[in-house]
C-alpha cells in the first residue's frame, strides 16, 4: 500500500493524476481480529490523510476510506468475538481480553501484566498465551524490529540432546503432554474431584484411589505424579485388584456414595504422595476422606507418604487405617514416636519400570529442572539461561520459569516439560524436583539438588549417603555463585554412589512388592 501511495506521489510531481487506490475486502475496520503487533489506530488515521485512497463497501460500493466518525470507538469492543459469554468465560479468557485491549491502546505494562494473570490461572495455554506476553515484552523494551522468524525453540533432539527450531515448528513442545497414556479410562463424570465406574458382574476385588494426583489439575504435566500413579495402577492390577475409580476432594466422594451407598469396593489406597506435610488443608482432608471409608467398613491403606511438620490431630485418621506405608525413614520415625505403626517403602517412582534405567550417558550434557518454590525456581531459571543449558519444569510453575526467560537478555527459549526421554541425552543435573532426581540417579546420571517445600530431597540423599549431593542453604540471589556452588559438587561426587543407588533401588522394588502384597491379602 505504501508503494503504491508512493507512486501516486511521483506522479504528481511529473504532472500526473494519481491513480485511484482502492482497498478490496478491507474497510480499515478489523472486527474479532487476532492479537498482533500492529497499530490499527495508525494505519486508520494515516490512511485517511489519503484522498487518492478508496474502499469496497460490504454493499459493493466504492466509497472514500473509512471516516473517523466511522471507525470503531473502542479496542475493546473490537476484541469481542461474537460469539463470547461473559458469563461464562473463565478468568484466563478475562484477562487476555483485557491485555490485548491494554496492548492496542498503548498501555504496555498493564498489557504485560494482564498477559501474566492469564497464564497464571492457565499456565497449562502458555502455547497459546506466549505470543501476548512478546509483544508486551518486546514493546516494553523497545525493541520493535524484532520478528517471528527469529523466535527459536529448544526442543528435544531425537536419539540425544536437543535443538533450537522456529516457534512455529515447535508448536507440539507447547501443546499440553497426553499424561493418559496407558492409564485406564475412567467415567469422568465428576471433572477434577474423582470418577467412579460401579461394580460389573464377576468376583473381583476392587481398590478405589484417594489422592489420585496425576488428575488433579495443576498436575495434568507433572512426571512424578504421573509416574506414581501409573505404579499404582500397575501394582494393583498385577494382584488382580481392578481400579473402582478415584476420588481427590470430599466433593468426589460424597458423588461416589451417592451413586453406590454399597460401596463396591473391598480396599481404599491413599497415595500421600508429597501432601502430607504442614498441616495443609489439603493433606488433613484426604485423611477425613479414609477415615470416612474406613467408619463405613472398608480397608483403608496409606501408602507413598511424607510425614512432616503436621499438628497432633492429623494423626487421629491414622489409627483408623489398616496400614501406613512413608517413603523416608524420617517420616517413619516421626509416626513411630507419635504412636502410629508405619512401614518403610521407598518412593514408588523407584519401582517403576524405565526401560533405560541404569544406563549412564557419556556427553557431558547438564539439565536443569525447576523447584516448586518460586524464589528456587527463579535462581535455576537464571542459570539455565547463563549458561545455555537445557530447562525442565514440571507443570505448574510454567509460568515463573516463562516470566524469568522473558526478562532475560538473551535469545527466547521456551522451558520444556520433563518427560522420561528427556534423560536419555543427559550426564547430569541440578534439580529442585524430588522425583526429577529419583529418575536422574536412576538413570545413573550424577544430580545435585536444592530444598524443596519439604525435606523429602535432603532426607533422600542422606539415605543414599550421598549429602554431598544436596546444595545446603543455596542463594538463590546470585545464579552465578549458585552455579559455581554446583558445578564443584557436581566435579566432585561422592564415590560408590552408583552401587549405593543401585542396591536403594532393589530395596525399593522389594519394599514396594511388600506393601502392595499387604493390599492384597
Amino acid at each position: 500500500m505504501l508503494l503504491l501511495l508512493h507512486v501516486n506521489r511521483i506522479r504528481q510531481e511529473c504532472g500526473l493524476p494519481p491513480h485511484r487506490i482502492i482497498l478490496a475486502g478491507y474497510t480499515g475496520a478489523y472486527p474479532h481480529a487476532v492479537f498482533v503487533r500492529h497499530d490499527f489506530a495508525f494505519e486508520q488515521r494515516f490512511y485517511e490523510q489519503c484522498p487518492d485512497l478508496f474502499c469496497v463497501d460490504e454493499a459493493g460500493g466504492v466509497m472514500p476510506y473509512r471516516p473517523s466518525s466511522q471507525r470503531l470507538k473502542s479496542n475493546l469492543r473490537n476484541m469481542i468475538p461474537e460469539d463470547f459469554d461473559f458469563l461464562q468465560a473463565d478468568r484466563s479468557s478475562l484477562l487476555a481480553l483485557l491485555s490485548k485491549s491494554a496492548f492496542q491502546e498503548g498501555d504496555v505494562e498493564l498489557s504485560v501484566e494482564l498477559a501474566r494473570m492469564s497464564l497464571w490461572f492457565r499456565p497449562r495455554n502458555i502455547g497459546k498465551s506466549l505470543r501476548l506476553l512478546l509483544d508486551g515484552e518486546i514493546a516494553a523494551g523497545e525493541r520493535q524490529d524484532y520478528q517471528d522468524a527469529g523466535v527459536r525453540v529448544i526442543v528435544p533432539k531425537p536419539g540425544k540432546g536437543h535443538r533450537l527450531v522456529p516457534l512455529q515448528a515447535a508448536s507440539r513442545v507447547l501443546d499440553p503432554v497426553d499424561f493418559t497414556r496407558g492409564m485406564a479410562e475412567f467415567d469422568h463424570r465428576f471433572g477434577a474431584h474423582g470418577a467412579y465406574t460401579m461394580q460389573a458382574d464377576g468376583g473381583a476385588r476392587r481398590a478405589l484411589i484417594v489422592n489420585h494426583t496425576v488428575w488433579l489439575a495443576p498436575n495434568g504435566q507433572h512426571l512424578g505424579c504421573r509416574v506414581v500413579s501409573e505404579q499404582i495402577e500397575k501394582e494393583l492390577a498385577s494382584r488382580g485388584i481392578e481400579i473402582a475409580g478415584w476420588a481427590n476432594s470430599l466433593e468426589g466422594l460424597n458423588r461416589i456414595i451417592a451413586m453406590d451407598p454399597g460401596l463396591g469396593f473391598d480396599a481404599v489406597v491413599i497415595n500421600g504422595e508429597g501432601t502430607l506435610h504442614h498441616g495443609r488443608p489439603r493433606a488433613f482432608e484426604i485423611l477425613v476422606m479414609g477415615r470416612t471409608l474406613a467408619g463405613m467398613g472398608k480397608d483403608v491403606h496409606l501408602i507413598n507418604a511424607v510425614w512432616e511438620q503436621n499438628p497432633d490431630h492429623f494423626l487421629e485418621p491414622l489409627q483408623h487405617f489398616r496400614s501406613v506405608a512413608v517413603r523416608d525413614q524420617d517420616s517413619a520415625r516421626t509416626l513411630s514416636a507419635a504412636g502410629v505403626s508405619a512401614i518403610y517403602a521407598p518412593d514408588l517412582s523407584w519401582s517403576h519400570d524405565l526401560p533405560t534405567a541404569g544406563k549412564a550417558c557419556d556427553e557431558g550434557l547438564i539439565g536443569v529442572q525447576d523447584n516448586v518454590l518460586r524464589d528456587a525456581s527463579r535462581c535455576l531459571a537464571a542459570v539455565a539461561r547463563r549458561t545455555s543449558l537445557p530447562y525442565f519444569v514440571m507443570a505448574r510453575h510454567s509460568y515463573e520459569i516463562q516470566q524469568e526467560i522473558l526478562e532475560g537478555k538473551d535469545p527466547l527459549r521456551l522451558p520444556k516439560v520433563l518427560e522420561l526421554d528427556d534423560f536419555k541425552g543427559m550426564s547430569a543435573w541440578i534439580s529442585g524436583r524430588y522425583h526429577g532426581t529419583i529418575l536422574a540417579l536412576r538413570h545413573r546420571q550424577k544430580v545435585v539438588a536444592t530444598a524443596s517445600n519439604t525435606s523429602k530431597i535432603s532426607r533422600l540423599l542422606d539415605e543414599l549417603r550421598m549429602g554431598g549431593a544436596f546444595i545446603e542453604d543455596a542463594q538463590f540471589g546470585s545464579d552465578a555463585e549458585f552455579w559455581d556452588q554446583a558445578r564443584r559438587q557436581l566435579d566432585a561426587y561422592p564415590a560408590g554412589w552408583a552401587e549405593r543407588v543401585e542396591a536403594f533401588e532393589a530395596l525399593a522394588r522389594r519394599s514396594s512388592a511388600e506393601m502392595f502384597d499387604r493390599i492384597a491379602g
